[in-house]
């Protein structure tokens, strides 16, 4: 730091030191940074401040008041800002800030830097000029394809984020609630989005590190839902003879895969195979050896075989107060009041229709509840496998109660 700054600030602070209130002469920790070819600037103004801010830009550093003079007075602030952007022309820049007396409008010309001017230039570059100017999407191969077009002044390429809502990208708020699903070059023009079918989706195209100018419709977002239709038929008829049980239902591995049984897989079968004597040799070994596991089977099953009552899920109560599908709120009515066959009738027509995963889920979920209910095992199994993962702890007991309740009809 120069030596007369050094006494200046000693005889300030020294003539100001038994004053009521000391104001110091200058802004401190100044700090400029480059966005999109603006200069931000931010500073931290003194305790008790009640005066005017002056800023400077030159293309040397403003550090004395020679170079003041030469300096360009870019804007008063006058309501004790301790930020602002300058958007200058392409070039290397340097910027002071100085503190102006409200009534008499003089200066307090001092110069520290690091604390009211920069020693560093910030350079400003040209922007390459990337827009968007058209979106579509479309549904092709159970996946969304996105295709795009843009304009651009420069040959270089420019990478994109593609965001996917369920709303509207309208605002920079709903862009921060979106997801980015992609990152990819601007020049590929389209993109393939494989996500999930029944569900409302809209989309957003951005250009990476270039200033966003707006939403709009159909140019850089989608104002129209996107959909990939899904078609559910309902099962109407089902044979035994169309399933191959297990030559051991005893066993505690899959032949085929010889991974474990991990849940009740009672109607699961390998390929049909017609066995070789030596083959059937073998299984008649592992028959006999396994004669016990078979009878403590045949005891479990005489001890915990029960008709389960009809159950709800969990979270109904939360799940119909939040959905809008009228048709499903009045099955689940029907279900409370045991109107079973109009239930019934509801949810087959229900699940012909195309819909989200989670509705699909409880659908499928209700019908073999039903099915269950009424003794046709077969069709509650079939329809209970669908949501298994998602309801696994609710499920897994009637599944159970359906693998020893039909046992007897899938032995040899």
């Amino acid at each position: 730091m120069n030596f007369k700054y050094i006494v200046f600030l000693f005889l300030f602070f020294s003539f100001h030191l038994f004053a009521d209130e000391v104001t110091v002469p200058f802004v401190s920790s100044l700090r400029a940074k480059v966005t999109f070819g603006k200069v931000q600037l931010q500073w931290k103004n003194p305790d008790n401040f009640k005066k005017h801010l002056v800023i400077y830009r030159s293309t040397q550093p403003i550090n004395s008041t020679n170079e003041l003079k030469k300096a360009t007075q870019i804007v008063t602030l006058r309501n004790r800002e301790e930020y602002y952007v300058d958007t200058p022309p392409y070039g290397t820049y340097y910027y002071a800030i100085l503190i102006k007396n409200r009534i008499n409008q003089k200066l307090s010309i001092i110069f520290i830097p690091y604390r009211n001017y920069i020693t560093r230039g910030i350079v400003i570059k040209k922007v390459d000029i990337f827009r968007l100017t058209s979106l579509q999407v479309k549904v092709q191969n159970e996946a969304l394809l996105l295709n795009w077009d843009y304009f651009a002044d420069t040959t270089a390429d420019k990478n994109v984020m593609i965001y996917r809502y369920t709303l509207p990208i309208t605002d920079e708020q709903r862009l921060d609630e979106a997801i980015i699903i992609a990152k990819t070059s601007i020049k590929d023009k389209q993109y393939l989005d494989r996500t999930l079918a029944n569900i409302h989706y809209y989309y957003a195209i951005v250009p990476e590190e270039v200033p966003l100018e707006g939403f709009f419709p159909d140019v850089n977002m989608t104002i129209d839902p996107a959909v990939i239709p899904k078609t559910v038929q309902p099962i109407d008829y089902f044979d035994i003879d169309s399933f191959v049980p297990l030559p051991l239902l005893a066993i505690n591995n899959d032949p085929k895969s010889g991974k474990p049984f991990l849940d009740p897989m009672i109607l699961k079968s390998p390929d049909k195979k017609k066995y070789q004597n030596k083959t059937k040799e073998i299984i008649d070994q592992i028959t006999k050896k396994h004669r016990d596991t078979y009878q403590v089977f045949q005891n479990k099953k005489h001890t915990e075989l029960k008709h389960l009552d009809f159950q709800f899920l969990e979270d109904e109560g939360i799940f119909i107060n939040q959905t809008d599908h009228q048709a499903y709120k009045n099955i689940i009515q029907n279900l409370r009041i045991k109107e079973y066959d109009k239930a019934e009738s509801g949810l087959k027509l229900l699940i012909e229709e195309p819909l989200p995963d989670q509705l699909y889920y409880r659908v499928s979920y209700y019908l073999g509840m039903l099915y269950y209910h009424q003794g046709n095992f077969y069709h509650s199994y079939l329809y209970l496998i669908i949501p298994y993962e998602k309801y696994r702890k609710q499920i897994l007991p009637y599944l159970e109660s359906i693998s020893y309740t039909i046992f007897e009809l899938l032995e040899r």
